[in-house]
């Protein structure tokens, strides 16, 4: 779904918050999370982090508005076992179960889990476009997470994960053949080694195997004896690598410096068929995006925080083929290439133990998609030469711990977004 942070909500291009797992992202460039909500149990999440405000200095594309982080959970202490299940209204009801634990140096977790409902009726009377729930919009929901990490010292381990779902549910209820489906994985590799005092370093990998289906019929209530039958299918397939190396250097005392690289090819396949299966629409593309970023963060004693840092992303669009319902083959369009940087700065004032003030300024981009560079329309024109959507926000706050035991934030910022795509 789509996320709104700070009053910056999904652009025409693309998402303007970065969805991550486990550091990550699972989808192409092109999409606005589809998945990434669909992958992960709510009983397998540690914690979810999010960073407000511009961080494309860091994390690249689409982080306008921040970025949220779901970092899963892993196995800790003894062996032990959760059950847990739950039952509501319109016959809905989950179940799930997870074994986990930590031995020496290995840790384990496996969980499952599943929900099913039969739903409520969203659209009791047919709304402007004829549609309409005759019945409950039923929807099972089943995943599947493994994790599995070894330490060979303090400060050198690695992990592996596999995240798997399998959801289906009612686009409408009571329509049999108004449905949608979604289904894949993610598999991920983190390794760390602090190799000394001074050098930290990370690598992450991960894989991901996306697909929605979905079916429609014409049903009309306004025609009697309207026909609930099949009238179309059609499927959405997304495939991503992502590969990122990290090293922080503490060269001296109170400063980390932090380097890396980032690489991320991704491709998405698009299908749809009438109901003898000819295809009659039909759209792929490919994406990289190729990042290098560079931060240092410096205290100056226990008073002042300076960090500083910008990443520099070069991405593509490439083999960008679309079905031609005329001549019934696919038509090929040009490639499209761009290239941004992203600074970032900001200082932190501890005035006391406190209380601390802190401001900082940002940059972050959407990339402009090749299927708007090339529209392929006898209605629209090309636009070969446009750019990414960019921002910068300015932005000052105080942090105050109160009476011992509560902390407050107040923040004021300001967001400048130039160079907006949009359709007239």
């Amino acid at each position: 779904g789509e996320v709104t942070i700070r009053g910056i909500r999904g652009s025409f291009t693309g998402a303007t918050t970065q969805i991550l797992v486990n550091g990550l992202p699972i989808e192409p460039i092109q999409l606005n999370s589809r998945f990434s909500w669909n992958l992960i149990s709510p009983d397998d999440i540690e914690r979810i982090e999010i960073v407000r405000g511009p961080t494309s200095a860091l994390y690249g594309p689409n982080a306008v508005g921040g970025v949220i982080n779901i970092i899963t959970k892993k196995g800790k202490g003894k062996p032990s076992v959760n059950v847990d299940t739950g039952y509501g209204s319109h016959n809905a009801y989950s179940f799930g179960a997870s074994i986990g634990s930590s031995l020496d140096r290995f840790d384990f977790r496996l969980s499952a889990s599943q929900f099913e409902t039969n739903g409520y009726k969203r659209i009791p009377q047919a709304s402007p476009d004829k549609t309409i729930d005759l019945d409950g919009r039923d929807y099972t929901d089943k995943k599947f997470n493994a994790s599995l990490g070894y330490k060979f010292s303090k400060g050198h381990e690695i992990s592996l994960s596999l995240n798997y779902f399998d959801a289906d549910g009612a686009t409408y209820g009571g329509r049999p053949n108004y449905r949608s489906g979604r289904n894949g994985h993610a598999i991920g590799v983190d390794y760390r080694n602090r190799i000394s005092d001074t050098v930290d370093l990370k690598i992450k990998l991960n894989k991901s195997d996306l697909q929605l289906d979905y079916t429609e019929d014409s049903y009309d209530p306004t025609v009697p004896g309207s026909s609930l039958g099949l009238t179309a299918k059609g499927k959405t397939e997304e495939d991503l690598w992502n590969s990122e190396l990290q090293t922080d250097l503490y060269l001296f005392k109170g400063n980390t410096l932090t380097a890396g690289i980032s690489y991320s090819p991704g491709e998405i396949k698009r299908r749809r068929e009438n109901t003898s299966g000819t295809q009659t629409w039909g759209q792929n593309s490919n994406s990289e995006v190729l990042g290098f970023y560079l931060q240092d963060e410096h205290k100056f004693g226990d008073k002042v925080i300076v960090t500083v840092g910008g990443r520099y992303d070069k991405f593509k669009f490439f083999d960008d083929k679309r079905y031609n319902t005329t001549t019934k083959v696919y038509d090929k369009y040009l490639d499209s290439d761009d290239e941004t940087f992203n600074p970032r700065g900001g200082i932190r004032f501890n005035i006391s133990k406190d209380t601390s003030l802190w401001a900082s300024a940002g940059t972050a981009y959407v990339p402009a998609l090749n299927t708007l560079k090339y529209v392929g329309s006898a209605f629209f024109q090309d636009n070969p030469d446009l750019k990414p959507e960019k921002s910068i926000t300015y932005e000052i706050g105080v942090d105050q711990n109160l009476f011992g035991f509560m902390k407050g934030k107040a923040a004021l910022y300001y967001t400048k977004y130039k160079d907006k795509i949009s359709a007239i």
